[in-house]
């Protein structure tokens, strides 16, 4: 790998820097400075060159691709001995510096080893730690640059230094701090009022300070704070904590018996029978109920078949370790493709790495009928899950996502977002730290979501497919047409959805034999008519992905139906789409975002023998009208 000088520091934590050899670069126009800080906020990894053009327009120009690598060359020009940390990586760029020479990665590194350290309670380590992370900041994260993806990171930052602030003051009042705290949480509270943690945090230290009216009066004015700003009562620890004042706990007086230092939990309660109270808390804890621990993963499907390579990546994918970042992994493919049911199975064998508690939630992305699902109402769910009161959770999506934010924070907990429409649907739920894993799937590649392991889930194996089949309809009735069954996969293309439900029809048709449907499902125009039990149709599952295309993606997807060839190339595709080979690569390669066409060598496009079948009945309505 190409050295970066030893003496090059990257600051983001405030004004954007960079230093080399005891001098500070001018990096030059606005683009430059966006650019490096994103591969930075990156570090090691690739940004692609379409994440690049996201980050610099809301409406790129037709030379957006170009102009990014006019600022990647001006870039490399400005950095001057430091050149080379910039690198060209397959589909984007990538700087190749150690994170220790970032001060985000110094940061985020310190924060992560302090709240381990708290989780043991060693809080001679936290109190020496987290000062030091703090010194890091000059102000603001990334101050002076604008733009939707940058303020996005520039507000995550924040909100973990305001954590690491609130994590410091606790170390303090563990280590017996009290009256030393009451202005420094003051100045905390006057920049950040809706801070409850903060609050509940000074009222400690008043109380503790033997000022207990000045805390009463803290609590009241927090009270009413909330249910004026969010319609909201003060959480239960900060309750209790007002109870015990008012009790006059002697733990709480500065004159009282020597207790360990009072540390005060926000975690929401469960429900629990009024004799199991914290009669046994030991004085100088101010403690609530166990939060809830949700299990809310989907039964696992007992004849689930094959995909033992992508359960293998998956599992790695998922499993691998972080500092301070969320471990994201996201499962994209056509529709019928088994996204859901291998998430999962996956889940369930991830399941004892995060014994908080699981999580899953239908987005809808895809569902025929039903509106995508908005994030603000699948965080209501999702705080609700975590045992937040109805009338408690916030009424707007940006206090939605603090809260669900704040409430996940330091647990370990697996959440399962299924049937995603987009980036945007699932980047306002994404919770934050090392210690929650996040499984998503969808049939739109999520390529502009941060940080995420992408897996495109394709169509089984034959021998899989098969196995499938047997599986469901039964060995005894298959095991005489072994050649009946490898056709009866094929012709469902070796989807999952599909070969289950033809494996359902026969397990249910005493009379039937494989051949029989066999002939069934090559019946001209039948297949999809065939392809359906109950609530379960490949046809309806196709009609979710079509219905959520544009006029022109529709018409395209149709047209492609009818085209005798099942393989095509852009030159091909625009002369049957009737526009230039721009628009038509443009199209198809929207159409391949989507799985509803498929590239197995560039260049080449072609649908899936089922998809075809679906594209060339609609393009028969479009014919009949």
């Amino acid at each position: 790998m190409t050295e970066v000088p030893a003496l090059a520091e990257f600051r983001l934590l405030g004004a954007f820097e960079v230093w080399v050899g005891g001098h500070r670069l001018q990096l030059g126009g606005c683009r430059q400075k966006k650019v490096l800080a994103t591969l930075l906020l990156n570090v090691n990894a690739v940004v692609t060159t379409e994440r690049l053009v996201d980050l610099l327009w809301e409406d790129p120009p037709g030379t957006a691709r170009r102009q990014v690598h006019n600022a990647i060359a001006r870039l490399r020009v400005s950095l001057g001995s430091a050149r080379a940390l910039v690198v060209s990586d397959g589909p984007g760029y990538r700087v190749q510096v150690a994170p220790e020479q970032v001060d985000v990665h110094r940061f985020t590194r310190a924060l992560t080893a302090a709240r381990r350290a708290a989780a043991n309670g060693d809080w001679g380590s936290v109190s020496r730690t987290v000062p030091d992370a703090l010194r890091l900041w000059r102000g603001p994260a990334l101050a002076g640059l604008s733009g939707r993806l940058l303020e996005a990171a520039a507000h995550r930052l924040d909100e973990q230094r305001l954590a690491a602030q609130e994590l410091a003051v606790e170390s303090r009042l563990e280590e017996g701090e009290a009256a030393s705290l009451i202005p420094e949480l003051t100045e905390l509270i006057a920049e950040h009022p809706l801070r409850e943690g903060l609050r509940a945090q000074l009222i400690l230290a008043l109380a503790r300070s033997g000022r207990q009216s000045e805390a009463l009066e803290v609590y009241e004015r927090t009270r009413l704070l909330l249910a004026e700003e969010l319609g909201l009562e003060p959480g239960p620890g900060m309750r209790e904590l007002q109870q015990r004042i008012l009790r006059g706990d002697a733990s709480l007086r500065g004159d009282g018996p020597a207790v360990p230092p009072a540390r005060v939990l926000f975690e929401v309660p469960a429900p629990v029978e009024k004799d199991t109270a914290t009669e046994d808390v030991p004085a100088g804890t101010v403690s609530v109920a166990t939060p809830p621990r949700p299990c809310l993963l989907p039964y696992d499907i007992a004849d689930f078949t094959g995909r033992d390579e992508d359960i293998a990546r998956l599992l790695a994918a998922a499993g691998a370790p972080t500092e301070s970042a969320t471990v994201v992994t996201a499962i994209d493919g056509m529709a019928g493709v088994g996204k859901t049911a291998l998430a999962v199975r996956v889940a369930y064998l991830l399941a004892d790495r995060y014994p908080d508690g699981q999580l899953f939630i239908d987005l809808q992305g895809h569902t025929l009928g039903r509106r995508p699902l908005d994030p603000a109402a699948a965080l209501d769910f999702l705080l609700r899950s975590l045992g937040v009161p109805a009338d408690q959770v916030p009424a707007t999506l940006p206090d939605r996502i603090a809260r669900w934010r704040s409430q996940v924070a330091g647990r370990r907990l697996l959440l399962v977002l299924d049937n995603a429409e987009d980036t945007a649907q699932v980047r306002a739920l994404m919770p934050t730290g090392p210690d929650i894993g996040v499984l998503v799937t969808g049939r739109r590649r999520l390529c502009a979501l941060e940080g995420v392991s992408s897996h495109s889930l394709q169509p089984m194996s034959p021998g899989d497919a098969t196995a499938l089949f047997r599986r469901v309809a039964g060995w005894e009735r298959t095991a005489p047409e072994p050649r009946g069954v490898v056709d009866v996969a094929e012709l469902c293309g070796h989807l999952p959805l599909a070969v289950r439900i033809a494996a359902s029809r026969f397990r249910n048709r005493p009379a039937w034999t494989v051949r029989h449907l066999v002939d069934r499902l090559g019946g001209a125009g039948r297949q999809l008519a065939e392809l359906s039990l109950g609530d379960l149709s490949v046809a309806n599952v196709f009609a979710a992905s079509y219905d959520r295309l544009t006029v022109e993606q529709q018409r395209s997807f149709r047209l492609l139906g009818t085209h005798p060839d099942p393989e095509y190339n852009v030159t091909r595709a625009a002369t049957l789409l009737g526009m230039n080979p721009e628009s038509a690569e443009r199209v198809l390669e929207e159409l391949l975002d989507v799985h509803l066409l498929i590239q197995d060598k560039v260049g080449r496009y072609r649908l899936h023998p089922l998809l075809r079948e679906y594209a060339r009945s609609m393009g028969g309505d479009e014919a009949a009208a």
